[in-house]
């Protein structure tokens, strides 16, 4: 089948979200898949050509990275951001329809013109649906979006318009449902997972943890608005002791914990050594502020870390207590001071158990409930032989 996903990142960008991961499942059966990404806009131009949006974009002509697997990232005149005029809804509406080469176009000449499945994780790509004919559509919401600082309150209507027209929603988080609730009742619940097997299968130090001291406590993911920069500098200086090491690109202002001596700020780093940092530090933590997106989060990097045997500190998250996993659970600098000297003191074998205690949370099993969830919705046999 032919399926057409429209995402936030980019393709190859160094977070590797779920998208991500059931694009590949969709790969793995055989199925032939256009990634287009959120568009660029000449406001990227200031910080030079090396911006991954730019290179995506590839003068209108798609990436293959797979024989099966195209990625391409529009450019746009404006941006659809909560600034001035950027914020209204007639031009979040229309925000693809005005793309450099057309969006149209580029589908058809790659062969996507019509497709089997159109998936949608971000509600700003709406307008995708009026320029590619499709069987069944699908929306998958992972993110209270209208909590995002730079996405305009109008992308609510956006959205509403997105979950009554597609043929299933799917939501990462309990908060989400409710949300949703107010605008559809059919909905299903498809938490986020991991790649079982990546993060299990023992892996090498990587060279830059090697000089690093122990012990050692990692934060995996994206430095965004979310991340709290002050629970971590608090914890830094209340454990002189131990390092922090912290991976991921930067997405927001970090002169917080820039240059304190024990906070290793790595940068991102390729998705094929994750599983070494993870599995060659002592605690792992996601220090989230509270806030109305926090409490909306299915944090994916929770069952990675459990994947890899890592024991888990972290903020009170619902969708995090929600799940009953073995996690550590700390509001404040003191109480997560506390978990993580406990957790330090747990042996291989309950490490072990942290691993096996996410055995059933894969992305094959996500998978399984996507393809029976369309194909009774819709008769799309996405699962092949």
């Amino acid at each position: 089948m032919k399926i057409l996903m429209a995402e936030n990142l980019v393709w190859n960008d160094s977070v590797r979200v779920g998208s991500h991961h059931i694009a590949r499942q969709f790969l793995d059966h055989g199925h032939e898949l256009f990634w287009i990404s959120l568009p660029w806009t000449p406001a990227h131009l200031i910080g030079g050509l090396k911006s991954e949006r730019i290179r995506q974009w590839n003068w209108g002509t798609p990436l293959r990275p797979d024989h099966n697997l195209w990625t391409w990232c529009p450019l746009t005149p404006l941006p659809y951001r909560n600034h001035l005029i950027l914020r209204n809804y007639g031009l979040g509406r229309t925000l693809l329809r005005r793309s450099l080469p057309s969006v149209r176009s580029v589908l058809k000449a790659a062969g996507f013109s019509k497709v089997d499945l159109l998936w949608i994780t971000d509600p700003r790509m709406l307008s995708i649906r009026e320029l590619v004919d499709f069987r069944a559509s699908a929306y998958r919401c992972v993110d209270q979006m209208n909590a995002f600082s730079d996405v305009p309150p109008s992308v609510d209507k956006l959205e509403r318009e997105l979950v009554g027209s597609s043929t299933v929603v799917f939501a990462t988080a309990e908060d989400l449902l409710n949300k949703l609730r107010e605008w559809r009742q059919d909905l299903e619940f498809l938490p986020n997972a991991a790649d079982i097997d990546h993060f299990r299968v023992p892996a090498p130090e990587p060279q830059p943890l090697k000089a690093i001291a122990r012990p050692r406590v990692l934060y995996v993911g994206a430095l965004g608005e979310w991340f709290d920069t002050e629970l971590l500098r608090a914890l830094a200086e209340r454990m002189p002791d131990v390092s922090f090491v912290i991976v991921g690109p930067k997405r927001r202002s970090l002169h917080e914990i820039e240059g304190v001596s024990n906070i290793l700020l790595l940068g991102p780093q390729p998705y094929t050594s994750i599983p070494g940092y993870m599995q060659h530090c002592d605690t792992a933590i996601i220090p989230f502020t509270a806030s109305a997106l926090s409490r909306a989060v299915n944090p994916i990097k929770l069952y990675e870390y459990l994947a890899a045997g890592v024991p888990v500190v972290c903020s009170d998250l619902p969708e995090v207590t929600r799940s009953g996993l073995p996690v550590r659970i700390a509001t404040g600098a003191e109480q997560f001071e506390a978990a993580i000297r406990e957790a330090f003191r747990l042996n291989a074998g309950e490490r072990t158990g942290l691993a096996q205690s996410v055995e059933k949370y894969s992305w094959k099993s996500r998978f399984e409930q996507v393809a029976a969830t369309l194909k009774s919705q819709s008769n799309l046999e996405l699962i092949t032989a």
